[in-house]
């Protein structure tokens, strides 16, 4: 009962982040999240319209407020106390950032701007394509990559770059140039660097090998 976490709405590079002191748990907390998204289309952009209506009027409604009596900080987070929470017994303080929290044991997070779902600050599921229950506990904890491709959260397309931008960096004359050059060195290492690396390497060896005896074969065999 005493796990505290967090439940995020990302919304316009902001997020809206609110901290529940107990029962944050996967199991509970993450599962009702979870059920909050609707899993057929129409009903799935419905609750995200009036989602999006919902954090903006908070935006709004704290933009509008003045300063003086408001929780800041260097950031230009604030902080809204508040009551009991959409979800039934959970009591929450809700603060919007630029950033998302880190100090929670359990951080869910909802992204409206890229339709991903964030456990952990890790991103895992796409929205439109959400598990619930069963399938949503027994996948929550897996790396993104084991996921069903289906479910797995899809990396948005980057802005179009403006052609006059483009046009000017082509203008430039822009061109890669090896290392060594840029540097003014030779582009292979004379027979005084190449035995320093070679003392470097032993030394590391030598320092891994006392620190791990029974796992590190003698350190001659790697040299």
């Amino acid at each position: 009962m005493g796990a505290d976490g967090y439940r995020v709405y990302r919304y316009q590079g902001l997020f809206f982040s609110y901290f529940t002191r107990y029962d944050s748990y996967p199991n509970s907390l993450g599962v009702k999240l979870a059920r909050e998204i609707p899993p057929e289309t129409t009903q799935f952009e419905a609750y995200v319209a009036s989602k999006k209506a919902e954090l903006q009027q908070l935006l709004d409604s704290e933009s509008s407020k003045d300063t003086e009596g408001s929780e800041g900080s260097e950031s230009g987070a604030f902080t809204i106390y508040d009551g009991v929470g959409e979800f039934a017994g959970y009591i929450f303080r809700l603060e919007i950032s630029e950033t998302p929290p880190t100090d929670g044991l359990y951080n869910y997070e909802i992204d409206m701007d890229n339709y991903i779902f964030y456990f952990e600050g890790n991103p895992m599921f796409d929205l439109r394509n959400m598990l619930y229950g069963d399938e949503f506990l027994s996948n929550i904890c897996k790396d993104p990559s084991e996921l069903p491709e289906k479910h797995r959260y899809k990396i948005p397309l980057p802005p179009p770059v403006d052609s006059s931008i483009l046009d000017a960096y082509k203008n430039f004359g822009a061109h890669c140039a090896e290392t060594h050059t840029v540097l003014g060195v030779r582009s292979q290492m004379g027979r005084i660097e190449n035995t320093r690396m070679k003392i470097m390497e032993l030394s590391q060896c030598n320092i891994i090998r006392l620190r791990f005896r029974s796992d590190y074969s003698p350190v001659s065999q790697h040299l």
